[in-house]
Order: structure tokens, then sequence, then C-alpha cells
């Protein structure tokens, strides 16, 4: 029996946690088939290693151990150890790893480059993204639509506009992949006309591309021209993901536009969405900000993924509407997130929070807060209730503050 087709061997498609994963490399082992066939068997593991959806990633060390008992690694078993050490170690040792495959000559594929590249747009060097490129245009790759779009994404990464414009200028195929990582690079750089006329260009685009826009038009102040795209995918049949929902909710938070911003969330629920960290901290500010602090609360008190950003919007939201002490309690109760979200506050946290205190007129409270930090307060710390004590014309704070 071929061992491709062998009934232990095809078990492990079917793994979809490490664990499972695990077990069936015992058995190949224990039924005899890596001795029949190591580098194919071994290689194939290594394979699904790599493609595991699970919560829990498995250790680079272990991805190590069978390829380093691969006897004669194939270009494929290269690819998938890159890529492996590209998703799971660093882009240093995913590197090193191509050269060491070319100094034993084996000949790279178009999947080699992308995984490649993938760990130049995150060393976000210059010079690597230049030279693998130029192995690529080299081997004839140049023109693969997955090298052009791993190109864009890794000279866009390392700041290198012109030539990320260029290879998509230039490239011989485009896909949609191509056009929504120029824009989203572009808004990145807040060049949003841009990312706007790219976006005009596309024969077809998908949700991506609308909520990348979107969020440009609003990171801008841009954000009547994000609604009016928001009004527009809508109309086209457009159904938004959480980033264009995210845009549209922000921007109505920006403009004061509670009943806008109300319709949308409507729209999330009408539609089954399921709401994300970030959507979920976009409606909580939305209200907080339009004034309607306790529907902000029951959304925040009935969200069960919370972050740092979502505490700091229904704690903002508080302090800007006169609610100092409430303000005060909920900041208090962010140290359960130490032990429950294993977020920890930092200095940028009580800044955020003596600056709200500062402006609903709580200065003692802010001295009380920075008197108890765990850590020293810096400038800005210090700052925002010195500034605060100033106004109020608290010299006796002030005196404290400065240490006479």
């Amino acid at each position: 029996m071929p061992i491709a087709t062998h009934p232990k061997f095809l078990i492990l498609n079917q793994c979809k946690t490490f664990q499972q994963l695990k077990q069936a490399h015992a058995q190949t082992i224990t039924q005899r088939l890596i001795s029949l066939n190591p580098s194919f068997v071994l290689a194939k593991i290594l394979y699904f290693l790599t493609v595991l959806n699970a919560p829990s990633s498995p250790s680079i060390h272990y991805a190590d151990s069978i390829f380093n008992q691969i006897p004669t690694p194939s270009t494929f078993a290269y690819n998938t150890i890159i890529r492996a050490h590209t998703l799971l170690s660093s882009p240093q040792s995913a590197l090193l790893l191509f050269v060491e495959m070319r100094r034993l000559y084996l000949l790279p594929d178009f999947h080699t480059y992308p995984f490649v590249l993938k760990t130049c747009a995150r060393l976000a060097t210059p010079s690597t993204a230049r030279s693998v490129h130029s192995q690529a245009l080299k081997f004839g790759f140049g023109d693969h639509i997955y090298v052009t779009n791993a190109l864009i994404h890794a000279y866009s990464d390392s700041d290198l506009m012109d030539e990320a414009s260029q290879v998509f200028d230039e490239a011989r195929q485009r896909d949609i992949v191509s056009y929504n990582t120029l824009i989203a690079r572009y808004v990145r750089a807040w060049e949003v006309d841009i990312a706007c006329a790219i976006f005009d260009e596309m024969p077809v685009r998908d949700s991506v591309s609308w909520g990348t826009l979107l969020v440009g038009y609003t990171q801008v102040g841009r954000c009547n021209e994000g609604i009016q795209l928001f009004d527009e995918m809508l109309d086209l049949g457009v159904r938004p993901d959480n980033v264009a929902l995210v845009g549209a909710i922000s921007a109505c938070a920006q403009l004061g536009m509670l009943d806008k911003g109300m319709a949308i969330h409507d729209h999330i629920r009408r539609i089954g969405i399921l709401p994300n960290v970030f959507l979920s901290t976009g409606v909580v500010d939305m209200y907080a900000k339009c004034g309607c602090i306790g529907i902000a609360m029951d959304i925040f008190k009935s969200s069960h993924d919370k972050n740092i950003f979502t505490w700091n919007a229904m704690i903002a939201g508080l302090a800007m509407h006169g609610h100092g002490q409430r303000s005060l309690e909920l900041f208090i109760k962010m140290q359960d997130m130490e032990s429950i979200y294993n977020v920890r506050r930092g200095l940028s946290h009580y800044g955020c929070m003596a600056d709200l205190l500062r402006w609903a007129g709580l200065i003692e409270e802010a001295v009380e807060m920075i008197e108890s930090m765990p850590m020293e307060g810096d400038v800005y710390v210090w700052g925002s209730a010195r500034g605060g004590a100033r106004y109020m014309g608290m010299l006796r704070w002030l005196r404290l503050l400065l240490g006479t």
C-alpha cells in the first residue's frame, strides 16, 4: 500500500490540535511508516504542524526536531520550516534557513519567496527586501502573483512606498490582495487620497477594500466621507466586516451623530454580526461620547471580550460627562484585568486617568491615584495633575506636587 493512502498517514489530515498531531506522529513511528520513506512522511508532518488552527501554538523546537530528522530535506521541507520559523519563532532564524537552503544549491520555487518575503516584512529592513527581490527575479518568479503580493507587502512594511508602487504598477498580474495591500499601507501612512485613487481603480472590491478606506477617512478626520462610503457600501450590497463597522461607528462618535450611530448598531444586531473587541470598544466609545452613558455602560458590562481600550473608552466617557467619581471607581476596577485579562496598567494608563480626573475637577483624587501608583510617575502623569491644580487655583496641591 502506498504511504500516501495508508490509514495512519491519512489521520494527519484530520488533526485539529497540536496534541492530536503528536499522537498521529507517534503512530507513524510505531507503524513503521517513517522508516519506509522518512523524508516524505516527516516533511508532511512538518507541513501539517504549520497549518494547525489551534489556540495553543506548537513549539518551534518540535518543528526543528522533525526537520532535523529528514535525511535529505527538499525545497518543500525548507519552505515549510521557513514558514514555521516565521510563524512561531523569529524572522531572523527563518532568513538563516533560507540562506542555508541556497548554500545547499536547492532551487527555490514560487512558494519559497512569499515565505521569505514575509520575514523581510517583519524585519522591515530595506536591503534584505531588495536582495530577496533580486533573487526572485533571477529565478523567474518576479511576475508570480504570490511573489508580487509578498513584495508589495515587504516593501510597504519597510517604508519603501516607491518600490512597492513600482512593483504594483509593473505587475503583469494583480488580484484583490495586491490592491488591498497597497491601500492599507497608504492608509497607515495617512495618505488617504492616494489610497482612494487606488480604490477607485479596482475592478473588484471586497469588504476589506471598503473597510480599509473607511478607516482611513475616519483616522484623518474626514468622517462625513467615511459615513458616505459606508452608506455606498451597504447600497451595493457589500456586507461590512468588523473593520468597516469600527470605522463607521468611530466616525459617528467623532461627529456626535447619535442617530446614525444607533442605526449602525442596530444593523450590527439585525444581521447577526459577532462583534470583536475592537467593534465592542467602538460602540461603547460612540455611546459614551454622544452622552448615552447608561447605554454605553450596559454594552460595556455585557461585553465578554474587553481590552485596555474598552476600559479606557468607558472611563473617558464617564469623566467627560461629569461622572468623575464613577470614572475613578472604574479605573480602580481595572486591577482585575491583571489577573483576568492579563493586561497590566502602565504609565500611559495612569497618565490618561490623571488627565481625565483633571478635566473632571477631581484634582485631589488625581494626586491620590498618582501617589498609590506601583511605579514612579513621569512628567506626563504629574503634569496632568499639576495643570489641573493650576487651573483650579489649588496652590496647596501645587506645593505638594512640586515637593515644596
